[in-house]
């Protein structure tokens, strides 16, 4: 008879495979803000995630994948003033939709030429799922500041990972 670990290892591969298809991801598709045609940055995002565009200049286009990443982005002001209360916009919108939202030090960095900084933090949703958010701030050729931000469940790493592979890309044209 076979021991139960020689047949826990003969599924191992086929988990892993299983693993493999589904987490392929979707094409990128490249958005603009706030339009494609006449855009400020460039993002690119997974094919298959809800695209929410905002109503108007400065409103948030908002992305949702299927496993509950949440991508949001959009241009403000480029004054201190404005900075500063995207940033406490921010972190207001985490503690009304999050609990126990801590967020680090502001971290200076380099995307695509533009200076910036960011801010990691974690938090949990309702069901107490543990969330990690990441936002970050970049300064653009026009004068505006991109701002990007993602929230995704901490164990979701194919979400997280994608998230942040959207981030990496946030460039101008």
């Amino acid at each position: 008879p076979m021991k139960p670990a020689a047949k826990k290892w003969t599924l191992l591969p086929l988990l892993l495979l299983a693993g493999w298809v589904i987490a392929a991801p979707a094409a990128a598709v490249t958005l603009g803000y706030p339009s494609t045609d006449h855009a400020s940055f460039l993002v690119d995002i997974p094919g298959d995630w809800e695209v929410s565009p905002g109503e108007e200049l400065g409103d948030f286009v908002d992305v949702n994948s299927e496993s509950g990443v949440y991508l949001a982005f959009r241009t403000i002001e480029g004054s201190e003033d404005a900075m500063q209360g995207a940033i406490e916009d921010t972190v207001a919108y985490l503690q009304e939709n999050y609990k126990n939202v801590t967020v680090g030090d502001p971290k200076d960095v380099k995307q695509a030429g533009l200076e910036g900084f960011l801010m990691d933090g974690e938090g949990k949703d309702e069901d107490g799922t543990a969330i990690v958010f990441r936002a970050a701030w970049l300064a653009l050729a026009d004068g505006h500041i991109g701002e990007i931000w993602f929230a995704a469940p901490a164990d979701d790493k194919a979400g997280i990972a994608a998230a942040a592979k959207a981030l990496n890309s946030f460039r101008v044209p």
